[in-house]
């Protein structure tokens, strides 16, 4: 008989659990499949298209045809990376409520002396500052690499900018000096004051 189990030890490798984020981005966003489908039918849509455009601008003359459906292809990929993102949301979100998960989560971030405290929803994640690596800005929201995982500051959450500059001021302060050399990007805006 095997005693209660209520912890186990050992050392992760960075990266090593990187191979199941495609099952589980799969899992929560479907299959694939229809990824690449659009994103097929769009270059080869394109490819068409500058096919077409090349054989009508050539006016009876010899038509550019590698050109225009060069031209087409980088029209077609382009299209498909501008709508992946706002397609990607859209089908994750779209999953999650079929599994009634819900989408919005009570959020809190938090700076202790010792600690970036950081709660979304029932889970609350507490990073010591020597773990704290970086903090950077990406759109709309600043982002805290804590080792291998990101805590995210929404920027829409500070009343004024004042107060966004005094959190990051706060916040690179309990940061060690290499984790502040790295995070140019909150220092500039920090000291833009």
């Amino acid at each position: 008989m095997v005693a209660a189990v209520t912890s186990i030890l050992g050392t992760l490798r960075v990266g090593e659990a990187s191979a199941t984020v495609g099952k589980l981005t799969a899992k929560q966003q479907g299959s694939n499949a229809s990824y690449w489908t659009v994103f097929l039918v769009l270059v080869f849509g394109g490819w068409i298209a500058g096919l077409g455009v090349s054989f009508l601008l050539s006016k009876g003359g010899s038509p550019s045809y590698g050109t225009g459906g060069l031209l087409g292809v980088m029209i077609g990929a382009a299209t498909f990376l501008m709508i992946l993102g706002p397609l990607t949301r859209a089908r994750f979100q779209k999953n999650f409520q079929a599994r009634h998960h819900t989408l919005d989560l009570p959020f809190r971030m938090e700076i202790s002396s010792d600690h970036l405290i950081y709660e979304v929803g029932g889970v609350t994640q507490l990073a010591n500052w020597a773990a704290v690596d970086e903090l950077c800005e990406s759109h709309d929201y600043w982002i805290f690499l804590v080792q291998t995982h990101w805590m995210f500051a929404p920027k829409r959450f500070f009343e004024s900018t004042d107060e966004e500059r005094q959190f990051l001021r706060e916040a690179l302060a309990l940061m060690t000096p290499e984790a502040r050399l790295r995070s140019t990007e909150a220092e500039r805006f920090v000291e833009a004051a």
